[in-house]
């Protein structure tokens, strides 16, 4: 295994090695990195996946929901326990001082989206890409609506707290009755590498994924790597590049 690490969400959320294993296959030959979350001494090497992982609050149209705080006292599907849309949920809530204001259910998008469709649930929250097929399901039983969390989030200086944390919008259109643009935010995907990691090894593996062949490789093992390229490669990145990194970007442009 290649000395390699990543985190694919908010770094305090976890404080011990969660080991997964994350393949590109580039014949020839195939090569296999494994990453681990971690927060320990490790800087980023570059943005893996920034985007399109977008925050959702799906509600009802005419429930009288129009902000976080009207779902104190609702009951809100707030993702699996122990995944990232969970952690996230919480620490946006707890931001909002409304996590222990909302009955919370814990359990995974599409069952949210039953759920809700069956009026089980007043909201349910997603960190997923879009569009989502849970909140595609839920559209067609119920008329929906979209939240705007990028006003609260900006509003209540998330940002700021946060800086991992960067602004993005559903389009309009992306869900049936959904006519405007919904506010949010996304966090990114890192791919990270130890000081010890030589800066020739980072600078090719980069040079590797970020040709034409190897984002379409990566678009066919995920379809959220498709926003993927060299002019987001450094987006929503707040902690130091790694030299080997840092030396790419800056021939293809994006660092001064």
């Amino acid at each position: 295994p290649l000395p390699v690490s990543a985190h694919s969400y908010a770094p305090h959320h976890l404080s011990f090695p969660i080991p997964f294993c994350f393949s590109f296959l580039f014949p020839p030959p195939p090569l296999s990195f494994f990453f681990f979350f971690n927060d320990t001494a490790t800087t980023e090497i570059y943005t893996l996946s920034p985007t399109r992982r977008s925050s959702d609050l799906v509600v009802r149209k005419g429930s009288g929901i129009k902000n976080p705080e009207d779902l104190v006292g609702k009951k809100v599907g707030v993702g699996n326990a122990g995944s990232g849309a969970f952690a996230n949920c919480e620490l946006f809530f707890n931001h909002l001082g409304i996590w222990d204001r909302v009955e919370r259910n814990a359990m995974g998008y599409n069952d949210a989206a039953a759920a809700f469709g069956n009026k089980q649930l007043d909201a349910f929250w997603l960190f997923t890409a879009f569009p989502s097929g849970a909140v595609i399901m839920a559209a067609q039983t119920n008329d929906i609506g979209l939240i705007d969390l990028g006003a609260w989030a900006r509003n209540s200086a998330f940002f700021e707290k946060y800086p991992y944390f960067t602004k993005l919008s559903v389009p309009a259109g992306t869900y049936r009755g959904v006519d405007y643009e919904a506010p949010s935010f996304q966090d990114s995907t890192l791919w990270v590498a130890s000081s010890e990691t030589p800066a020739d090894l980072v600078y090719d593996l980069l040079s590797l994924i970020y040709t034409d062949e190897g984002l379409k490789h990566m678009v066919g093992q995920k379809k959220t790597f498709k926003a993927m390229s060299i002019d987001k490669g450094v987006y929503g990145i707040v902690t130091p590049l790694h030299p080997g990194a840092e030396r790419f970007w800056k021939e293809k442009g994006v660092l001064k």
